[in-house]
């Protein structure tokens, strides 16, 4: 099967990468018309060519000049393997050690180093330059890079350096088209009767003609008419390569490089990212705490400023573990390559990881510093562990995950089911979705719940317990109510908790009267029954009792809980056992005149309205009798 690598060129100005360029693929990079009569390279170019062996490979032809290293790491962040461009008659040069760093700062390991100009050289000469290139790699990842001499002017060494790439490229992995789709943008333009056009390499994912697709942070949505890769039209285009993406739904101005082409609900633009940065060996300054920077991540440049947690200041050489906060939002992803720049004068500083791409503001401690070291150097299964353990919410979905982490959910899940048999995760598998928490959150919630309940059933042996929904807004305010209603179950099963109705209370509680209110309540509950249909308002009874009005309301709440009363209005109950007797009443009329008016109700319970009306609703509230709408009788309400 074909396979599509890019590889692209880096080196000083006028060291020949336009024109070797041009050799390896017969077109000419240089596009633009300033770049012409300046006679040097401004914005990315690109050109395709195939290797011996059929693999198609895209060359990026980068700029060298050092006020377009910007495009530089654009066109060097997405690249395979890298062709360090020195020229024979000048060896190395200023720029050439700035895209070494730069090279070295995006983790780039595979690597030629290609001598140009060999024709306006000795090979005596040629071999003093590569003993100072090889001095110049010894610590780099290019150490144990190929050296080849070529001149690109009449084609020598050519078809040579074309079997060295491919040998070159042999060694390395092709990039997997897994994962939602990622292309940055580095190119927009309208061609006449085509429309709107984006070019870019696919980072992650595959892109289809008729994807409904949007382009963040700039958040429009398109559609793809059509895709080109290699200048040749085809309907998919996947992870590595080069494409040309014609769209709909959007104009020319609306787009600009920086932005990405992704899948739809799947990535979210953010102004933080957590970082593990490493500043380079020879900077002559320190980095210090809100310094002013410029932060290059795939096509994105956006002004920026350091955030350290555990320190005031880097200095050369050191790795740290640190945000970066930026004036504008970009889309990035895990483990992504950067570059990080001064602002004034424009140097490169430093480099690194991307360890969260959706930061949050941390505090300042060293506790942050360790706990973003540990995800840096995690696996999937870390990386959800890790997710579980730190997120503001204790439950997450796997698609939440999935949202999370840019990951396709089949992976996350895959990765779930082992977190599962190491017992480090929890699933609520009642719950449609399935909810996960980590053992740990999971534990500590239960802790917390435990003691809050103990602490309420001890401020209120009365009640029943707290209400569900004063609950829910203190333990699970992130969930939805069914959700949330799944957890409560869950924990029901587990004899966690008791769930009565619309409250919640440890599983073992029960309310009780203290012996003091308890004779105070069988008092009343005495006095409810001889009062029969028509008893005394609840506040002239609590004073009866001399009831302070905490008690006379717990015990209000314990008496209804406990079904000893019922209640008919906000100051009238009657016992259970007289509504009861007129239940009884009722019905018996009822069975026998099938229709029951106010008045006939009046002469079967003799009270007054005062109490007969509430009481007739109460029947209505137990389904006992029903009201017929626009008419003045109540029927037996019928049982299916």
């Amino acid at each position: 099967m074909q396979k599509h690598y890019i590889v692209g060129t880096a080196g000083h100005i006028d060291h020949g990468k336009t024109t070797l360029s041009k050799a390896l693929t017969g077109k000419d990079t240089d596009r633009l018309k300033e770049e012409k009569q300046r006679n040097i390279s401004i914005e990315l170019g690109f050109a395709p060519f195939t290797l011996p062996n059929g693999d198609q490979v895209s060359l990026i032809d980068v700029p060298g000049h050092e006020k377009f290293v910007r495009h530089m790491v654009a066109g060097v962040g997405g690249i395979d393997l890298v062709l360090l461009v020195i020229a024979a008659d000048e060896g190395v040069m200023p720029q050439t050690e700035e895209h070494l760093n730069i090279i070295q700062l995006l983790g780039i390991e595979h690597g030629i180093v290609v001598l140009t100009k060999k024709d306006l050289v000795d090979e005596e000469f040629i071999e003093l330059v590569e003993e100072d290139i090889r001095e110049l790699l010894s610590k780099t990842s290019l150490k144990n890079a190929p050296i080849l001499s070529v001149s690109s002017k009449n084609n020598e060494g050519i078809e040579v350096l074309k079997k060295t790439i491919q040998e070159e490229l042999s060694k390395i992995p092709e990039r997997s088209s897994t994962g939602f789709l990622r292309m940055p943008i580095d190119r927009v333009f309208t061609l006449k009767g085509i429309g709107t056009v984006v070019t870019g390499t696919v980072y992650s994912g595959i892109i289809h003609v008729g994807d409904e697709l949007e382009i963040l942070p700039s958040n429009f949505k398109v559609r793809v008419r059509s895709l080109q890769v290699h200048s040749e039209s085809v309907e998919t285009a996947y992870a590595g390569q080069r494409v040309a993406v014609n769209i709909a739904g959007v104009e020319l101005e609306d787009i600009q490089r920086g932005d990405s082409l992704v899948t739809i609900n799947q990535w979210e633009p953010s102004n933080r990212v957590d970082i593990e940065l490493h500043i380079l060996e020879d900077l002559d300054f320190p980095l210090k705490q809100n310094n002013k920077i410029k932060f290059h991540v795939g096509t994105s440049e956006v002004l920026g400023s350091i955030v350290l947690y555990d320190r005031k200041e880097a200095v050369a050489g050191e790795t740290i573990y640190c945000q970066v906060k930026l004036e504008e939002s970009i889309i990035s992803s895990r483990k992504e390559r950067f570059i990080i720049r001064r602002p004034s004068p424009a140097t490169t500083i430093a480099g690194g990881i991307i360890i969260d791409p959706n930061a949050d503001k941390h505090k300042f401690r060293k506790e942050t510093v360790d706990h973003l070291k540990q995800i840096s150097k995690g696996t999937l299964k870390d990386l959800i562990y890790q997710q579980l353990l730190h997120n503001s919410q204790i439950f997450l979905t796997s698609s939440e995950l999935s949202n999370i982490l840019t990951l396709p959910e089949k992976e996350i899940s895959e990765a779930i089911q082992t977190l599962i048999e190491e017992e480090k995760i929890v699933a609520f598998t009642n719950s449609k979705p399935i909810l996960y928490s980590s053992h740990f959150h999971l534990e500590n919630l239960q802790q917390r719940i435990t003691k809050y309940l103990l602490d309420y059933h001890q401020e209120f042996p009365l009640r029943t317990g707290v209400t569900k929904a004063e609950f829910l807004s203190i333990f699970t305010p992130q969930l939805k109510p069914k959700l949330a209603q799944n957890i409560l179950s869950f924990w029901e099963s587990q004899q966690f908790i008791k769930i009565n109705e619309e409250f919640i209370s440890a599983y073992d509680f029960a309310p009780q009267l203290p012996s003091e209110l308890q004779k105070v309540a069988n008092q009343i509950e005495e006095l409810l029954i001889n009062q029969g249909f028509a008893p005394e308002d609840w506040d002239d009874i609590a004073l009866k009792y001399s009831l302070s009005q905490k008690d006379k309301l717990e015990l209000y709440n314990f008496l209804l809980s406990q079904n000893k009363i019922v209640k008919l209005t906000d100051k009238i109950v009657i016992h259970f056992k007289i509504f009861l007797q007129a239940k009884e009443l009722i019905t018996a009329y009822l069975m026998k005149e099938k229709q029951l008016t106010l008045q006939e109700a009046k002469e079967i319970l003799q009270v007054s309205r005062k109490y007969l009306i509430p009481l007739m609703e109460a029947m209505d509230r137990e389904k006992v009798t029903v009201l017929r709408q626009g008419q003045n009788y109540r029927e037996l309400r019928k049982v299916n």
